[in-house]
Parts: structure tokens; C-alpha cells; sequence
């Protein structure tokens, strides 16, 4: 069991500290913070690169919040996103997505473009917001940017052994080698 606190109310806080607590029918900074505060809505969960995530939404302020949970009793925060316009009035029409209700996840596999979605329905504006899932990798070991370390990468790396002769992304320790250390590094972040 792991409880958010106020975490969501920090990150709105931070991004949008004018706006803090705004409704979906006004950008009134604290409108929000007596009933509710962003109001989170509605959640959905889904596999990124190996990884277990819950992607939320907040209503009033709007936005989607990433949390990976492979380790489901400590999640890590991993971004906010709001498609939201603050400078137009919700009433104008212009103020991009308002209202995040529904949310659904669509694993790459199922997606257009090979990507895994997030897409959040928005009930004020009449909008549908479709988010494209990026992976980020640490980098260290995975040559292929699958976020993976594995055979791919050690195929790569020792297809480049030895001296490095213009940009050596196997050369992990930075050396100017491709050699013993680099495999080193690379098993360590095996798997």
C-alpha cells in the first residue's frame, strides 16, 4: 500500500504555480484547494519497456501524472504532462484540453505508430488527448536504446572492440577503448 500525499498537489504547485488549484472553468489560483484540490479522476495502468506504470489524471487542473510501479509499496514519480492553455479563459474555446476524465492505456503492440498511448478524454472541452510513452533509459550498457540490456547490446559492443576511432557509444568507461572494462560495465547492467 503506498498513499501519494500531497504529491500531486506539489507537482501542480511547481509547474503551474499562478494557476495552483485552478478549476476546469477558470484559471483562479486556489478555486480548487477548499473542494478537492486537481481532483484526481481516473487511472489506468500499462508496461513501458519492461517497466509497470499508472498513468492519472487530474480533472480540474487537468494533466497526466506518470508513476512507475515495479515496486508497487515505493512507486517512482516519472512526469506531468497538461495539455491545458493558460493564457485563454476556459470559456474562450482556446484553452486547449479541460476537464481530464477517462483515461486508457494502448500498449505498443495495439498502437498506430508503435508507440505506447495514453489517451485522456476531456469533458469540458469535448477533447480527446493522445500522449505518445518515450521510454528513458539510463543509458549505461544499453547500446540499442531498447532500455534493456541484454544480448543486442553485447552483440554491438563487441562488434566495435578496440580503439575507438570516432563516437564510441560502447566505450562506457570513456577510455578510448572498447575492451575488458566496457564488457565489465555491460554485464553488470545485464538484464
Amino acid at each position: 500500500m503506498w498513499d501519494s500525499g500531497d504529491l500531486v498537489e506539489q507537482v501542480t504547485a511547481s509547474t503551474y504555480p499562478l494557476y495552483f488549484n485552478a478549476s476546469h472553468t477558470n484559471n483562479t489560483r486556489d478555486n480548487r484547494s477548499r473542494s478537492k484540490g486537481p481532483e484526481p479522476e481516473g487511472v489506468t495502468v500499462g508496461v513501458v519497456a519492461g517497466h509497470q506504470f499508472v498513468f492519472g489524471v487530474a480533472e480540474r487542473i487537468g494533466g497526466l501524472f506518470a508513476f512507475c510501479v515495479d515496486n508497487p509499496t515505493s512507486p517512482s514519480f516519472e512526469g506531468y504532462l497538461n495539455s491545458r492553455i493558460f493564457t485563454a479563459l476556459p470559456s474562450s474555446g482556446n484553452a486547449g484540453d479541460l476537464g481530464s476524465e477517462g483515461v486508457c492505456f494502448v500498449p505498443a503492440a495495439q498502437s498506430p505508430n508503435g508507440y505506447p498511448l495514453v489517451l485522456v478524454a476531456n469533458e469540458v472541452s469535448g477533447t480527446l488527448s493522445v500522449f505518445q510513452v518515450n521510454a528513458i533509459c539510463d543509458g549505461i550498457g544499453d547500446l540499442n536504446g531498447d532500455c534493456i540490456v541484454n544480448g543486442l547490446d553485447l552483440a554491438l559492443l563487441l562488434a566495435t572492440w578496440g580503439p575507438c576511432t570516432s563516437s564510441c557509444p560502447a566505450d562506457l568507461d570513456g577510455n578510448g577503448f572498447i575492451d575488458g572494462l566496457d564488457l565489465a560495465f555491460l554485464l553488470a547492467r545485464w538484464g
